[in-house]
Formats: structure tokens, sequence, C-alpha cells
């Protein structure tokens, strides 16, 4: 699954409030339909995903077929400066898709 591959994103470490957009495609490229989808931001260090960093719930922007999400950033979710691997996870009547990771790097910045 495609998105954002090869993004690198950059986060103000400590910075919250806003939201971090997706445009989620299948293999062609095509806009995926979320119907019926329950969406997750997971971020983690390089070479341990099983300690997630994040997990958190994403929101559908729009008609599910444009393949649009959004993840409101929290207070808390940025607060240690590093590069991190992150993906959009998807589940679906006991199936789980996830798309290709990126990474986030949450810059120096004054708290």
């Amino acid at each position: 699954m495609g998105s954002n591959s090869g993004l690198t994103l950059t986060i103000p470490r400590g910075d919250f409030g806003f939201d971090i957009n997706f445009e989620l495609t299948d293999s062609e490229c095509s806009a995926f339909d979320l119907t019926g989808y329950t969406l997750h931001l997971k971020m983690w260090r390089p070479g341990k995903a099983k300690d997630l960093l994040l997990n958190g719930d994403m929101t559908i922007d729009g008609a599910p077929a444009l393949g649009l999400a959004l993840y409101t950033v929290v207070t808390g979710d940025f607060n240690i400066v590093g590069v991190y691997l992150a993906e959009v996870e998807g589940t679906l009547a006991g199936v789980q898709i996830s798309w290709q990771s990126f990474n986030i790097e949450v810059s120096e910045s004054p708290a």
C-alpha cells in the first residue's frame, strides 16, 4: 500500500493541537476506500517496532472513498527529539493493513 512513502515529517518538539493529513492510496496510487476501517497512527524507534511510542486514533476526513485521513496531535505525542518510523494502520473485519512506513523527525525546539 502506498502513502507518503519516502516522506520525512518534521515536527518541533512539544508542538500539539494541529492535524497531520494523509492521502491513503492503493498499489496503483488510486484513493484507498476507507469505508468501515478503523485507523491508527503508529510510531516507534528504528529497530524497536514492538515498543510503540504512539498508537493514536485517526479520523477519516470526508467521504471514505477519497482515502483522506488525519491524526490530531495531542500534548505529549512528540516530546523527545529524534528520528522515528511511523505508519498508518487500518483494520476492518479482522483484517489489518499498513501503509508504507515514513519518518517523523522531532526537532529541537524550546517547549
